[in-house]
């Protein structure tokens, strides 16, 4: 269980965006369903491979955190030579998995490491580039799963994803600089040097607005012609549940709880619900 823990499993759910090409473009099948399962899968250990490497770079930082300094490898569950070599195992089996169902996507699976190592020791501590960075991570798990398989890319696609990637960063960024519990953490003295509260609200209220805006005009130029009614229905359904998706979201960050979001969602079952219910009609509406 403590594996999993540091392996974070359940953030794998970040990696199913790797799907999102294939199934806007809506050209999926049996073969392309397998390969890009075992590049999800691939890809998945890689950044497993990368979250272990960030916790130990932030080991006293996580130390002294009131939540994170129980995470395995801040608790001391084992220690930081069998880290390593866990590392080390895991990014070696998911290079493999890729190189095997689609060794082009190794590059960008590179890039992606190269960001993140550089991100974990030096750019999370440069103003506005911390945020950018990490929604651009976001972004390059969508061409991962378009490029390397020659699926064209809904530019629409990419913009609504870095947005609304855009605008859960700079929330989590905010509850971290409004957490009065977080004390003697180099990232949060680095938000109270470099951010004003202002700033970062301005920036999650214009990511959303612009990745909002970039989903209802993905529904009318691109959608409208190619679906009939009832699935253009169930994407201005889905539009509704998103906008009120977002709001839940700007409401618990003003609230500072949303530091860790997984725990916040996973925590009310009323947004659980609607964000299932959201994949679901999108799901319908393009397929």
């Amino acid at each position: 269980m403590n594996l999993l823990r540091a392996i974070r499993v359940e953030q794998w759910i970040k990696n199913l965006l790797i799907f999102s090409p294939a199934i806007t473009a809506n050209v999926l099948n049996k073969n392309l369903i397998i390969e890009l399962f075992f590049v999800f899968l691939g890809f998945s250990l890689v950044v497993s491979s990368t979250y272990i490497l960030n916790d130990l770079v932030d080991l006293e930082a996580d130390r002294n955190h009131p939540i994170k300094k129980l995470r395995p490898i801040a608790s001391g569950y084992l220690n930081i030579k069998s880290w390593i070599l866990i590392s080390i195992a895991l990014f070696s089996c998911g290079i493999m998995l890729i190189y095997i169902f689609q060794k082009n996507a190794i590059l960008l699976t590179s890039i992606y490491c190269l960001l993140t190592i550089s991100y974990s020791f030096k750019l999370k501590y440069i103003k506005y580039l911390d945020i950018t960075l990490i929604s651009f991570l976001f972004t390059l798990r969508v061409l991962i799963g378009g490029i390397p398989f020659e699926i064209p890319l809904s530019k629409e696609l990419v913009v609504f994803v870095f947005f609304t990637c855009l605008g859960i960063i700079t929330g989590k960024k905010y509850s971290i600089l409004k957490n009065k519990d977080l004390q003697n953490s180099k990232i949060k003295n680095f938000l109270l040097e470099k951010y004003r509260t202002k700033s970062l609200e301005s920036v999650f209220y214009v990511s959303f607005i612009i990745s909002s805006i970039t989903y209802i005009y993905w529904i009318f130029n691109t959608k409208y012609f190619e679906i009939n009614e009832f699935e253009l229905i169930a994407l201005l359904c889905s539009a509704i549940l998103l906008i009120y998706i977002k709001y839940f979201f700007i409401s618990k960050t003003l609230l500072h709880e949303t530091e860790d979001i997984f725990h916040t969602i996973k925590n009310s079952k009323n947004i659980m619900f609607t964000i299932s219910t959201f994949v679901v009609l999108v799901m319908y509406g393009v397929l």
